[in-house]
């Protein structure tokens, strides 16, 4: 019995530290509620959101997420980190997308100030903050997803701010 109960530690253990450890010192801890993973690499994305306002990156005059190819849902964390520097924690599985996107409703409490949109990031990506209701499919690289963006939203706790004191 005591075999057992060390056994299922291990693996239990193992299971865990998935999404839990940095594979190097250039990434972050992946901060997961969830867990997915796929045979083989798939496509994940953060869906982030503060108040009515979704964070998207913006290249040609069209928008899309932040993705990254892995074979877990810490690809969706490792994307972000390696784009903008930014540890988010991966809350709930979202749908996915006509284009094969696995979305994630991500939080990003008290890491960035939403007064600073739009920037850009430290990879030189072209961050905004938009209310994703008023933009159409002509506005997105992957048409299609935007009615997956957008019902991941709707499900995707608002992410806090942080708060600076006026001068």
């Amino acid at each position: 019995m005591q075999m057992f109960r060390s056994i299922t530690l291990v693996l239990s253990l193992w299971f865990l530290s998935g999404c839990s450890q940095p594979s190097n010192n250039l990434t972050a801890t992946c901060r997961s509620d969830v867990w997915a993973s796929s045979n083989t690499a798939m496509t994940y994305a953060c869906v982030i959101r503060f108040d009515d306002q979704i964070l998207l990156q913006q290249t040609d005059g069209q928008y899309s997420l932040i993705s990254h190819t892995g074979v877990n849902v810490c690809a969706a964390h490792k994307g972000l980190f390696i784009s903008t520097g930014w540890n988010a924690k991966l809350v709930n599985l979202g749908q996915i997308t006509p284009s094969q996107i696995q979305l994630l409703a991500c939080s990003l409490d008290n890491v960035i100030n939403t007064n600073q949109f739009p920037r850009t990031s430290t990879s030189g990506l072209e961050l905004v903050l938009l209310d994703p209701f008023t933009l159409t499919l002509n506005d997105f690289h992957h048409p299609d997803d935007l009615v997956a963006i957008k019902n991941t939203f709707l499900q995707t706790p608002s992410s806090k701010s942080i708060r600076t004191n006026p001068d």
